[in-house]
């Protein structure tokens, strides 16, 4: 016999209680999903002390009522606001709540955590607490402990706690890292004490409530043994995808003594030093996890805390907390106005961009059928085929069942005929750049279906689209990033005359397909290639002047960014660099010509395309650059070198600070421009749109923030340094730092580029 009762006054729990004496807290936090406010955990506070008053309790879980999550994460508001309050009054925080969840030990009976679903930040370290720890067998348990995606670290006790129970090497790659773990991996690390069949979760959890013994994990097939230390061996422990077998305080614990770790210490931190290049979290997380391993419980938590409580003030933490709440923002632009119907959406083209955004609206839950239409059997099979390795990735990776992608696969249907769109509810075009391709394609759509046509363009004038289109106020752009599959941005163009409610549709699909809606006007090259554009052309006068490739790109690398610019330039492929800096040239003039010694021109003309033709700057294979053996360093292609030697250009040394001033520089102040010509609705989607599509520093906050965060007046008194003989022969690209209107209005007056209530997400 079991009862529910919530006659405990709080909003967030209810109580059952079985026949065995066991009690479970039922999580169901008012919201979307549960998250761990303060509040809740007043309310826990105030629940574990009447139950340790509770003379029939036998054991304690606590379990979510809500499907597919335990604990979501802490609530990122509260975050917000410990920014604004100081360091001393975040320390009293996280010193009460650890008080509140100290109190999940001293019960006298076993407290277990029956997870399934999501089990996140403070949710994990609320767990980390009890006494035992199970998890369902569903694909949906991931457990993370991801606060250095917001530029600070567990303060709840995780950082203290984890690596008392797990290999030391994968607590502090979960904690600098920030990336999730899966069920069972997870019971083979030590972190799970059990994993149970979904409908046997409570069962074992009561069981192990009331003393009885954990199952043992299966073994893994993927462990690795005996690793001796050195560079390269600990970069291979941080990118295992399973923990080394064995004692739970083997790896590097047995290395580490006293406070400096030892050498094996020093080599993790290097290497997690070297992966987080722009970003201070993840270091100063992985020096604390190693430092909390030698220091009692008690004086490890209140460091923690202090630790925390400095790293909430800083910038980075500012910046990052704010690009995440930007997201949320994102997705509410559409306001009060309704999307219409999307369960049916067909794809015009099966090519590498149309086959991935397919792929994707077939992995959408909320879409029910997509059509991919191609003029040739053939592709749509090459089309249909990639799309099923797209999902077999998805399946590998642990998203997703075998059987629950089968089922997705049967929303897909072939066809070379655009009578299988007349039922749908909106069409993505992804057929070539070309705009006479693509007005055609727009009039035999136009043909067999009234719906919303969205267009996927990176730089063609939507305006002369929207020309072809039979309603223009169902029409917008949908501009997808490549690859899709990976990317999280789509800038979403529109012309005055698409309609409120395209817009609103647009930005519901998108955020259906789990990414990010970035609503801006039809401006050349849009936000993300406008800003982008010139910084390549930069690049490539940059390599003009003889400065060489891996001296920018290593520049760029250690400034924060995930790929240099000219690897960047190779892998998006030279023909389209070329064609974008042609589209740009076309609309601004000057500023943005290549130089005389154009070598991306050149490249072009003789077929070397960068990745896709294996040669460009850099030799490609397998989609990564060729590595050097000894140096490990990308090799130069022959057809670059060739041109070198040809053309005469001389090996130019510049100073990496001054490669990042000038590159940086370009993009901060096109960023200001495209914000002057009413391109988005607010600064945030600029800096959003350039860090979610470029891999932009996002500890810096995007190019706007950052500007903000130099100070205007620096940034363009610097700008106008730069700018100096921007009419001289060959100096175009100086013309690219002369300040706009806006810039120099904000620097006169002394204000930032964000009004004072916009500058942190609220």
């Amino acid at each position: 016999m079991t009862t529910l009762t919530n006659d405990i006054g709080t909003s967030a729990f209810s109580v059952e209680t079985r026949a065995s004496g066991v009690k479970i807290l039922w999580l169901n936090v008012p919201g979307k999903v549960n998250v761990l406010k303060m509040s809740v955990l007043q309310e826990l506070d105030h629940i574990l002390d009447r139950l340790a008053n509770d003379p029939g309790l036998k054991g304690l879980i606590i379990a979510s009522a809500r499907k597919g999550v335990f604990i979501a994460g802490a609530d990122i508001n509260e975050i917000r606001y410990l920014q604004g309050r100081g360091e001393e009054e975040t320390y009293e925080v996280t010193m009460e709540a650890k008080r509140i969840l100290a109190k999940l030990r001293t019960l006298g009976v076993p407290s277990v955590a029956a997870i399934d679903g999501a089990c996140k930040g403070g949710g994990l370290e609320l767990a980390l607490w009890c006494s035992k720890r199970i998890a369902s067998d569903s694909l949906d348990v991931a457990l993370a402990l991801p606060e250095v995606r917001l530029g600070i670290f567990p303060g709840f006790g995780g950082c203290v706690l984890l690596p008392r129970l797990i290999d030391t090497i994968k607590a502090v790659t979960m904690i600098a890292g920030g990336s999730d773990v899966g069920a069972v991996e997870a019971w083979r690390s030590g972190l799970l004490d059990e994993v149970a069949p979904r409908d046997k979760l409570m069962e074992r959890a009561e069981a192990l409530a009331l003393g009885g013994k954990a199952r043992r994990a299966p073994p893994s097939k993927q462990v690795k043994r005996n690793v001796p230390f050195g560079e390269k061996a600990v970069a291979a422990l941080l990118d295992v995808t399973e923990p080394m077998k064995g004692d739970r305080f083997s790896g590097l614990r047995r290395f580490v003594g006293g406070v400096t770790h030892g050498v094996a210490g020093k080599q993790v931190l290097a290497q997690i030093g070297k992966r987080s290049r722009g970003y201070a979290a993840p270091l100063k997380a992985a020096s604390f996890v190693l430092k909390a391993l030698t220091m009692p419980l008690d004086k490890a938590l209140k460091l923690e805390s202090a630790l925390f409580a400095q790293q909430v003030q800083t910038t980075e933490s500012a910046n990052l907390v704010s690009l995440f709440l930007d997201r949320g923002r994102a997705k509410k632009l559409a306001g009060s106005v309704e999307a219409a119907p999307f369960a049916a959406v067909a794809v015009i083209g099966s090519g590498i961009m149309g086959r991935e955004i397919a792929f994707e609206c077939i992995y959408s839950d909320q879409i029910e059928k997509v059509v991919l239409v191609d003029i040739k059997q053939e592709f749509l099979e090459r089309g249909r085929d990639n799309i099923a390795r797209l999902m077999a990735g998805r399946v590998k990776s642990g998203k997703l069942s075998q059987s629950a992608a089968e089922e997705k696969m049967t929303k897909l249907t072939l066809s070379t005929s655009y009578d299988a769109l007349s039922d749908c509810d909106a069409v993505i075009e992804a057929v070539p750049e070309q705009m006479e391709i693509k007005l055609a394609t727009f009039k035999k759509i136009d043909e067999v279906m009234a719906g919303r046509t969205y267009s996927n363009t990176s730089a063609l004038d939507l305006d002369k689209l929207a020309e072809g289109v039979a309603n223009p106020a169902r029409f917008s752009g949908l501009h997808f990033f490549n690859p899709v599959s990976q990317m999280a941005g789509v800038e979403i163009p529109v012309t005055a005359d698409t309609s409120p409610e395209t817009m609103a549709t647009a930005i519901a699909m998108v955020s259906a397909l789990g990414k990010i809606p970035l609503p801006c006007k039809n401006h050349p090259g849009f936000i993300v290639n406008a800003i982008l554009g010139p910084y390549l052309v930069m690049t490539a006068h940059l390599l003009a002047m003889g400065v060489a490739p891996a001296a920018i790109d290593k520049a760029i690398l250690n400034f924060g960014m995930p790929m240099g610019p000219v690897e960047l330039m190779d892998y998006v492929g030279l023909d389209v660099v070329a064609s974008v800096a042609g589209t740009l040239f076309a609309a601004h003039g000057e500023r943005l010509a290549l130089p005389e010694v154009d070598f991306v021109g050149k490249l072009v003309s003789q077929g070397w395309l960068g990745r896709k033709s294996g040669h460009g700057f850099y030799v490609w294979s397998d989609d990564k650059t060729f590595k050097d053996e000894k140096t490990r360093k990308p090799v130069l292609s022959t057809p670059f070198t060739d041109l070198v030697r040809e053309y005469n250009v001389g090996s130019t040394v510049m100073a990496e600070e001054a490669i990042v001033k000038l590159l940086i520089g370009v993009i901060e102040n096109e960023a200001v421009r495209v914000l002057e010509a009413g391109v988005v609705s607010d600064p945030f989607l600029i800096d959003l749109a350039f860090v979610v599509s470029t891999g932009f520093t996002a500890s810096l906050g995007g190019p706007l923030r950052h500007i903000d965060q130099m100070g205007v007046k620096t940034f363009t008194d610097l700008s106008l340094n730069i700018a100096t003989g921007a009419d001289l022969p060959g100096q175009s690209w100086r013309k690219n730092f002369v300040p706009c209107a806006l810039l120099l209005e904000h620097a006169e007056s002394r204000t930032n580029i964000y009004p004072p209530a916009s500058s942190q997400s609220q």
